[in-house]
């Protein structure tokens, strides 16, 4: 059995950021659900209206639904934008995560030099991963070989080459899981075959009052002598004991995982698993962890020949027995933890794929808790769907915790400020949705500070909020801070609002925390890394891109482009020391869809403002209807007289259709 610090290890080797996919408030349930075809395709475009769900046999109201995508492969492949460009951020998941798949390899439950081409097989698969999977691989139950999670293929590759199967049972004189249990409810079938699968065979420590017969014909008692059945359960002891440490592991290693973001699954491969009603507790504990960390399991039960070489007595029936057995056993299990299990007849490739589609997304469905709730008990759980010809996968119990009461003077008022510095400081909150970007501008031409154009985008119906941010250096030291009491927001559409406000900051990298609280209590937050560069020495200045909209004649900063925006205007800033170095250069923006080489529109622009000012700007509009859906660079270039680019700079944006 892995200790429960090695199992950790394993899990937090790739150091990660965890980030929150989907946080509901303390009346929410929310629950992981995989959809899929006949095919074992995730089907993607279901609504909350498509979902029923029940739970301790109620009927409950669907809030909300949310698929969750993974980075795909090949010429559906998601590219991703470089990391180092300016782009806005959301306390909503915007982009797929890569995915976390832990194979567990049971050695003492495979035959003794079996499962090399199942091996073969897991390495070739996790070689040909999305390269933001991460793949990590241990044996049970000595917990060596292991590999934690990587990005590295060739390490699970040699790791897997050098496993193999430990289990002796089938050479041994005992008898195996599914004769010892159907022996041990009367099975005289049963008994005739463990007899003739080991004839000839002694068996160590076997109980007087079962006789073995020693020579043909085997002739089938009218009962099992009851002191057959005592043997089967001493034997049935021992596999309990095996399996209560084998989940104790794997509840471990789940429970390892729980930093991990993304599709998390642990792929246990084995022979088979032995499970009963003595170990329904054990089971539950493990599939507990397995709903809170949000880990499926998927079962490869490797199957093996019903007749071997070299046995003396027929061992086809007690195979059957034992076959149907450690199958059941792991199709429990992975049913219990949101996944299934599938026999490997051949070649486990294709089984390999059928779990690898069935991974690539699932929906996070949050329902209405029922005050039955939340005593921290069990609570079964049925989730279906209305559309003909689909297989949910879901778990089937849920453990609600119970809500903390907040203690509160009803004779105090709240302290709104204080409220505000409770969500800037604490972990993330999407309760209510905000996009937010940041712009860099310079304050004039000579300063060595940077003016820094905070805009956030709402969701919300409402018109007032209390709105906060703290800016913290690289040290973590707070460098600036505000707080807008019941402000007002400025509309921006059908429940939506805009807020903007500006800071000043030296040259350095910052994280900004930026939160809202509406009046109903509605909160959200969400984390923004940015750098204000020291501007280049030179006569011109010339801001970040700043992405907005034209109202009439004003120009008006958006954190995020809106699918039902139409244009969108993109603008710089440009500072100088005297008003003739405008006439020097002119302006260039173009738009390059992520992984394509070539600009997909370009627009030049000048810089204009008062003839004598020392501060100009260059505003082009650009039709987003003539742009394909996707994730684009835009980039400004500031163009000499005699062509060459003097600065250049580019940010991150999103085009998406409604």
């Amino acid at each position: 059995m892995l200790h429960t610090g090695t199992l950790v290890a394993l899990a937090l080797a790739l150091t990660l950021q965890a980030q929150p996919t989907f946080r509901a408030g303390v009346d929410l349930v929310v629950v992981d659900v995989v959809v899929v075809d006949n095919d074992g395709r995730p089907v993607t475009d279901l609504t909350a209206g498509d979902f029923t769900v029940t739970a301790g046999q109620r009927p409950r109201r669907l809030v909300s639904t949310e698929f969750i995508a993974a980075p795909r492969r090949g010429a559906d492949a998601i590219v991703t934008p470089p990391p180092d460009l300016p782009a806005p951020s959301s306390n909503q998941r915007t982009t797929p995560s890569g995915r976390s798949l832990l194979f567990v390899v049971d050695v003492d439950e495979i035959r003794a030099g079996e499962g090399r081409l199942a091996m073969r097989a897991i390495a070739d698969y996790a070689e040909n991963l999305p390269a933001g999977d991460r793949v990590g691989l241990v044996a049970l139950p000595y917990g060596t070989p292991r590999v934690d999670f990587t990005t590295n293929r060739e390490l699970i590759s040699e790791a897997a080459g050098t496993i193999t199967g430990a289990s002796r049972r089938s050479s041994d004189a005992d008898m195996n899981p599914g004769e010892a249990a159907a022996i041990n409810v009367g099975d005289t079938a049963a008994l005739v075959a463990w007899w003739e699968r080991t004839l000839g065979r002694p068996v160590v420590g076997i109980n007087r009052g079962c006789s073995k017969p020693d020579r043909l014909p085997i002739v089938e008692p009218t009962s099992v002598p009851e002191g057959c059945k005592t043997q089967a359960d001493r034997t049935l002891d021992v596999y309990r004991r095996q399996t209560r440490n084998r989940l104790d592991s794997l509840r471990a290693l789940a429970d390892a995982m729980t930093p991990l973001d993304g599709q998390k699954a642990i792929v246990l491969v084995s022979e088979g698993f032995y499970t009963d009603p003595q170990l329904r507790d054990d089971a539950r504990a493990f599939a507990s962890v397995a709903e809170r960390t949000r880990v499926a399991l998927y079962a490869l039960h490797l199957d093996a020949p019903l007749m071997e070489a070299g046995t003396r007595g027929n061992t086809t029936a007690g195979r059957v027995l034992d076959d149907r057995q450690g199958f059941d056993g792991m199709a429990d299990l992975a049913l219990a933890a949101r996944g299934t299990a599938l026999r490997v007849v051949s070649h486990p490739a294709a089984m390999l794929k059928r779990i690898d589609t069935e991974l690539s997304g699932y929906y996070l469905l949050a329902f209405e808790r029922s005050p039955d709730d939340r005593d921290g008990r069990h609570v079964r759980i049925d989730v279906r769907v209305s559309r003909p010809g689909l297989d949910v996968r879901a778990r089937r119990e849920f453990t609600p915790t119970a809500a903390p009461a907040a203690a509160t003077d009803p004779r105090k008022k709240p302290d709104p400020k204080a409220a505000m510095g409770t969500l800037l400081n604490g972990p993330a909150a999407s309760g209510l949705p905000i996009d937010v970007d940041t712009f860099a501008v310079p304050l004039d031409a000579t300063s060595s500070r940077v003016s820094v154009m905070i805009v956030a985008e709402i969701t919300t119906s409402g018109r007032q909020a209390d709105v906060g941010f703290e800016i913290r250096d690289a040290s973590g030291k707070a460098v600036a801070d505000s707080f807008d009491g019941n402000t007002d927001l400025l509309p921006n559409g059908p429940g939506r609002a805009r807020y903007a406000i500006t800071s000043v900051v030296v040259p350095g990298t910052y994280t900004l925390m930026f939160g809202v609280r509406t009046p109903d209590g509605q909160q959200g937050k969400v984390t923004h890394t940015f750098t204000a560069h020291a501007w280049p020495a030179g006569p011109l200045r010339v801001s970040e891109i700043v992405l907005g909209e034209l109202a009439g004649n004003a120009f008006r900063p958006i954190a995020r482009v809106d699918p039902g925006l139409d244009a969108i205007a993109v603008r710089v800033e440009a500072h100088a020391t005297t008003a003739s170095t405008f006439e020097m250069y002119t302006i260039g923006f173009d738009f390059t869809r992520v992984g394509d080489t070539a600009a997909a529109l370009t627009a030049p622009a000048r810089l204009s403002g008062p003839p004598e000012a020392l501060r100009r700007a260059a505003t082009t509009l650009v039709d987003t209807r003539d742009l394909p859906p996707g994730d684009y660079i835009v980039r400004v270039r500031l163009l000499a007289a005699d062509g060459t680019v003097a600065a250049q700079s580019a940010r991150v944006t999103t085009i998406a259709r409604r």
